[in-house]
């Protein structure tokens, strides 16, 4: 998996995009901004496809906030559980590392994400996601933006929830090269 410089993404999508350069806005002197440094009034129309993570000390990737359009899109919120537990057995471990780079390197993480349902209905999108500290100044944060595609779809999520995901064509983003 490449590092690839800040401007030389191709973002995809108009909102990834706008996410991305609203987070690296906050990206000051090259310092992890603090979770509370992200202004949801920024970026309101976005918020339905926000998600924060907190990669805890024992491996778990807790699931903080998820947005109420991925809520509704997933079928379900995950919030409070580990993250980890929506990936197959054998990603997990790659997971927490990407995340662990994300939060030591520091950088960004790029991926394309494949969500699986109950019925095995695949709903794909794109997930971009930056580091964030928490209130002690701990780079444990992770603030994610995703957007899945279920335009030509008549599934009902609620009754047809997301269980799996599974992410590919992933890239970690230079914060360093702009």
């Amino acid at each position: 998996m490449g590092l690839i410089a800040f401007d030389d993404v191709d973002w995809n999508d108009e909102h990834i995009k706008e996410f991305a350069f609203y987070w690296y806005s906050l990206w000051q002197k090259g310092e992890i901004p603090y979770q509370s440094a992200f202004d949801p009034s920024k970026v309101r129309h976005l918020l339905p496809g926000i998600t924060i993570y907190e990669l805890k000390l024992d491996g778990a990737i807790r699931c903080r906030l998820l947005g109420a359009g991925l809520a509704e899109q997933f079928g379900w919120d995950f919030t409070g559980r580990n993250f980890l537990d929506l990936l197959e057995e054998e990603s997990r471990e790659i997971a927490r590392e990407n995340f662990k780079t994300v939060l030591n390197l520091p950088c960004g993480f790029y991926s394309k994400i494949s969500c699986f349902t109950e019925n095995d209905f695949e709903v794909t999108g794109l997930s971009v996601g930056f580091p964030g500290l928490d209130e002690s100044g701990d780079a444990n944060r992770l603030i994610f933006y995703s957007k899945l595609d279920e335009r030509h779809t008549v599934r009902e999520p609620r009754k047809d929830k997301v269980l799996k995901i599974v992410s590919s064509g992933q890239c970690f983003i230079s914060l360093d090269q702009v």
